[in-house]
């Protein structure tokens, strides 16, 4: 991975519209087209402000990939461990008491320019993570995530995640413990 890549936390771009936009760009790409009307995106960023970690690679100026964490209330964490958490179902993620001994995120969107794949960058990513996580003094019990994709699970299997569940649609809930790490 070429040293020109640069990983920030979203929160310090400062022209979050244009980040939005460019985050929507990059789903597009890699998951299919999203309609850039569908408020979903934009309000789901908006109003999990306060609990989402997102990391951006940065290449030229330009984002090439993102890691999305948001962190769970207990509500959240059993839900997951059910298999029943569906994406935006936002009170399963606010009012997080980020003063509590430990906290548990949900690793909930990861998207790497096809470009910039099996070069290293989604381990940068995870790694600043944990980096940024330790440096703001967080301390993380779990990562909970949902396995969509073969290369999500080709990913997340280095990090030594445990089955937990399945949805309904038969995607595997995973946890990966932090003394893992």
């Amino acid at each position: 991975m070429s040293d020109s890549v640069k990983i920030i936390p979203a929160n310090e771009i400062i022209d979050q519209e244009k980040l939005i936009k460019k985050l929507i760009e990059i789903d597009n790409i890699c998951y299919g087209e999203i309609d850039e009307k569908d408020e979903g995106f934009e309000e789901y960023w908006k109003k999990l402000n306060k609990s989402i970690f997102s990391f951006v690679a940065i290449k030229n100026d330009e984002p090439i990939g993102y890691f999305d964490f948001v962190a769970l209330n207990d509500f959240g964490v059993e839900k997951i461990k059910t298999g029943l958490l569906r994406d935006g179902e936002l009170e399963d993620f606010i009012d997080v008491d980020f003063n509590k001994s430990e906290l548990n995120l949900n690793f909930i969107s990861a998207a790497i320019l096809p470009d910039y794949r099996k070069m290293g960058l989604g381990k940068k990513l995870m790694n600043f993570a944990f980096d940024y996580f330790k440096e703001k003094d967080l301390k993380i019990k779990n990562i909970y995530a949902t396995i969509w994709t073969p290369a999500g699970h080709a990913f997340l299997k280095k990090f030594n995640y445990k089955l937990i569940t399945k949805d309904p649609q038969g995607h595997e809930m995973v946890v990966m413990e932090i003394g893992d790490f």
